[in-house]
């Protein structure tokens, strides 16, 4: 080392130490036995030792420095991480959040909709009612609505086309008795062009109130004809139209809804529409009289009876919309339109045994059941009336007015309530409405007795000329 022109410091153990001191430094010159040696060092520090100051100092700085660096990446690659975990464990408590709450909803969605649909479908008809109303056998809307005396065995009146009895009738041209194919085509054509390959709804008007698919209107007019006009029931229709469709096909969909339309005049299905209209069978109905049967189901009051002018006209321009829509060409057109029908002037229908108690009778069912109900059939409607009363009622009232009249058609033996009628004086006169539908007459000062008896106004009208409710005094 001395070649570098330094001074080497060696440190020398003294054999003989102050006694204060535990090492002693000595001058090896002063004393030859005095064997020097050097304490061993750390190579890496004396090789640091042995480098320049500054350069030492640069080193250990910069060794600090990238330490330094070293654990700030560190630090913030813990930063980064943690950052991350944190952000995945806030997505992740977002998600569950958002999972939970959508949870919420579709479980309350669910039984929402539960309730609702419980709700709605809640004694729903069975669609299995429609075949035993039609049943060609035995259908109950096949057979007239009848009304009965208080007992329920005798019947006064029976609500039916007077010479008819309805009965199914097939639209399958093989069969012996069919629907018209004309009716047939031009039904479907003008009612439900796409029905055919409908589902049985119209899915563009699934809350409307009012059906508007051939499947909808036999719901409606068969299983629902009761329920009051609501969403609930617009959608309780269409259900049931769906139902219909899928259980029993668009071909006997069909031929229910021909066969239980209302034509009106108390005519229901188009057998008895082209009966009572027309006196024609319904199998060779041609497309003029087709168009007059649409027409009159589309405004039951306007039909050929009771309005034959508004019925003519609708016919017409149902024809026209018929030739519009390309339903029918313009031959088929004019043919139509020259066609003369020969339309049925009046129908007698069977008088009642007392017809100012069966009107009130038949007002209170189509009050309580709707008018429809009542008249498309199949109902037995028991009155309060007393047969034997009201049949001893109309023969004394017989009785009386052949004393009045002078005749003696009635054999008074077989009427035994006109043996307990009263003589009246000579010169009594008898009191009598000559427009009303009751008979009075007074038995004793005070007591008056009322018959149900139209036909006696018509039997008198020959001796009242007055306006109605006038008085009239025969002499006896």
């Amino acid at each position: 080392m001395a070649g570098d022109g330094r001074k080497a410091h060696c440190r020398y153990h003294h054999p003989h130490p102050h006694p204060g001191h535990s090492h002693l430094h000595t001058n090896p010159l002063a004393n030859p036995h005095i064997h020097t040696t050097t304490r061993p060092k750390n190579n890496s520090l004396t090789s640091t030792n042995a480098l320049p100051q500054p350069f030492h100092h640069t080193l250990k700085r910069r060794v600090l420095r990238i330490l330094h660096v070293l654990n700030l990446v560190k630090i913030r690659k813990n930063q980064r991480t943690a950052r991350a975990k944190s952000a995945r464990q806030s997505t992740r408590y977002l998600l569950e959040g958002i999972g939970a709450v959508l949870t919420i909803l579709g479980v309350a969605s669910f039984l929402v909709a539960a309730y609702l649909y419980a709700g709605l479908v809640s004694d729903l008809p069975s669609t299995d009612a429609i075949p035993l109303m039609l049943n060609p056998v035995n259908g109950s809307v096949l057979s007239p609505t009848i009304l009965t005396d208080s007992s329920g065995e005798h019947e006064i009146y029976r609500m039916e086309i007077p010479g008819w009895q309805r009965k199914m009738f097939p639209i399958d041209p093989l069969q012996p008795d069919f629907i018209s194919t004309q009716l047939v085509r031009l039904t479907v054509s003008s009612t439900q062009p796409d029905f055919w390959q409908s589902s049985g709804v119209n899915g563009q008007k699934l809350t409307a109130s009012q059906p508007s698919t051939i499947a909808e209107h036999l719901a409606s007019n068969l299983l629902l004809e009761q329920e009051p006009t609501s969403l609930r029931r617009a959608l309780r229709m269409r259900l049931l139209a769906l139902q219909l469709t899928a259980k029993y096909g668009h071909s006997q969909i069909l031929e229910w809804y021909l066969n239980s339309l209302e034509y009106g005049h108390q005519a229901y299905g188009a057998p008895s529409a082209a009966r009572l209209f027309l006196d024609r069978p319904v199998s060779q109905l041609t497309i003029s009289e087709s168009a007059l049967l649409i027409a009159s189901s589309r405004t039951p009051a306007l039909n050929p009876i009771d309005s034959p002018a508004a019925a003519l006209e609708n016919r017409d321009q149902l024809l026209h919309q018929f030739a519009e829509n390309g339903i029918i060409n313009q031959e088929e057109l004019k043919t139509g339109l020259e066609e003369k029908l020969s339309l049925q002037k009046s129908v007698e229908f069977p008088e009642s045994i007392a017809p100012a108690f069966t009107r009130l009778a038949l007002q209170q069912a189509y009050d309580q059941l709707g008018r429809q109900r009542v008249e498309r059939g199949g109902l037995v409607i028991r009155t309060s009336m007393d047969y034997d009363l009201q049949v001893q009622a109309r023969c004394a009232a017989q009785v009386q007015l052949q004393h009045l009249t002078g005749s003696n058609a009635l054999d008074e033996e077989k009427c035994k309530a006109a043996r307990s009628l009263p003589a009246l004086p000579p010169g009594t006169s008898f009191l009598m409405m000559c427009a009303p539908v009751q008979l009075l007459w007074m038995s004793k000062p005070g007591r008056y007795w009322l018959l149900s008896a139209t036909w006696i106004t018509r039997a008198m009208n020959k001796y009242c000329s007055a306006i109605p409710l006038v008085h009239c005094s025969l002499p006896l």
